[in-house]
């Protein structure tokens, strides 16, 4: 009797720990002009956070001075830590050269399953699938998403 209460013990010991671990949600959608936006939500049981990975874009109108084209991006490595409202966001400039900033900002909504907010590209040097552009904005343009 004593083993089988021991392994019935165990058992549970091993299942407690892995609902510990962070559950990933990936969030899939768009951006009002045209364009998708795509993310991961993490959430900590054991802290309660959020936080939001992998943030990434493509297929935004971008106006130029030269011309217009589209846009993308690709926020891999940042970690935008999630307030207690939902909100996050930040303002971003490339790592490699260029006069231009991304601003973005977001909030999560139905335990990290939904996402809605804004995004802005604008100045100059700016990677679009035509080139570099100069002069450049995309205006406030409103994304959605949700788990995929």
């Amino acid at each position: 009797m004593k083993t089988k209460l021991f392994g019935g013990a165990l058992a549970l010991a091993l299942v407690i720990p892995a609902a510990a671990f962070a559950s990933n949600v990936n969030l899939a959608g768009t951006v009002d002009t045209g364009g998708t936006i795509t993310m991961v939500s993490k959430h900590s049981p054991s802290t309660g956070k959020y936080k939001v990975t992998n943030l990434k874009f493509s297929g935004v109108k971008i106006h130029c001075t030269a011309q217009n084209s589209t846009v993308g991006a690709n926020t891999s490595g940042f970690v935008f830590k999630v307030a207690k409202d939902g909100t996050f966001g930040a303002t971003l400039v490339p790592t490699q050269g260029g006069d231009n900033t991304l601003k973005i900002s977001g909030k999560l909504t139905h335990k990290g399953s939904k996402a809605a907010g804004t995004l802005q590209i604008k100045g100059d040097d700016v990677g679009t699938d035509d080139g570099t552009l100069n002069g450049c904005n995309t205006g406030k343009r409103d994304w959605s998403a949700k788990a995929a």
